[in-house]
């Protein structure tokens, strides 16, 4: 793969996540890093807009230990799916013949059984390693189809076709950084308004100690 690429652990038992990382690291041959569950299951955009991102492990049950999470492993699946039709997604469970997976299991690549992910680990571990190839040359084949689409309609020589293309392209490539755009908008506003906010109070106390000299 072009570039070295993570798997991201979204596992709300720390206990299962360190065990569940030893098996999978074991051979050297993928990185995985936790994550920490999140209450607001948007808080996942920025992974998506990260470069190292390579795939998701993600368990199915993360309120179990997490009071008041308000979606399930395969909810989140469907969520990034959306955001990155090609990312590989994993779900991991002591329970999969789960009623939710069943119904909702297109949105994982794989389902990863806990209870044998010891002693299947290299199976699991090629079977991501495989996908996460996938994923990279999904996205390096888009990337160079748009550098292509680009060039020509530098050159004026885009037909009406692969201006459509062209579009469809640039949405998916950057539909991940959407609401990290629409953040920083808000929060550049925000930083206007303070700084509108100070010039004031600087008049203000200029104002004040300009009156004070004169009393003097």
């Amino acid at each position: 793969m072009s570039v070295e690429r993570l798997v991201w652990l979204v596992e709300d038992d720390q206990d299962d996540a360190e065990e569940c990382i030893g098996f999978l690291e074991q051979f050297g041959t993928l990185k995985v890093e936790p994550v920490s569950v999140e209450f607001s299951i948007e808080a996942y955009d920025h992974l998506l807009a990260d470069k190292e991102t390579g795939a998701f492990i993600i368990d199915q049950r993360l309120y179990e230990n997490i009071p008041g999470i308000p979606y399930t492993g395969i909810d989140l699946a469907e969520y990034l799916r959306v955001r990155r039709p090609e990312l590989p997604i994993f779900i991991l469970t002591n329970y999969p013949r789960d009623g939710e997976l069943l119904n909702k299991g297109y949105n994982a690549d794989s389902i990863i059984d806990k209870g044998d992910v010891g002693a299947y680990a290299q199976n699991y571990i090629y079977r991501i390693l495989r996908s996460m190839g996938e994923y990279d040359r999904a996205l390096t084949e888009k990337q160079q189809q748009l550098k292509g689409l680009i060039d020509k309609k530098l050159l004026g020589e885009l037909t009406v076709e692969e201006t459509e293309h062209l579009r469809a392209l640039r949405s998916d490539l950057e539909r991940p950084f959407e609401r990290l755009v629409e953040e920083d908008a808000k929060e550049l506003v925000q930083l206007a308004a303070q700084e509108e906010r100070l010039k004031k109070l600087e008049q203000i106390l200029k104002d004040i100690k300009k009156a004070f000299d004169g009393e003097r």
